[in-house]
């Protein structure tokens, strides 16, 4: 995957590392998909963007952790 760049401050966001993606439709459709490198730089768009139920998702290195499969399993042995 390649490197992906800040919306903001353009800083590039290398491979493995999180992102933070806004959560509004407008922001990832077609071509244009802004990530962040940080909470400060999306904050710094949610004015100019005018949002009105702004928020965001930290993507990236934390998806791909065996956190998920913890998750899985604990549901598994609940409904038991």
């Amino acid at each position: 995957m390649a490197s992906l760049v800040c919306a903001t401050c353009r800083k590039l966001i290398p491979p493995g590392t999180n992102a933070i993606r806004c959560t509004v439709a407008s922001c990832n459709t077609g071509r244009m998909k802004l990530r962040f490198c940080s909470v400060t730089c999306w904050e710094k768009h949610v004015p100019t963007a005018r949002h009105r139920k702004a928020g965001y998702v930290v993507e990236g290195a934390a998806q791909t952790s065996g956190a998920s499969t913890d998750e899985s399993a604990g549901e598994s042995t609940g409904k038991s």
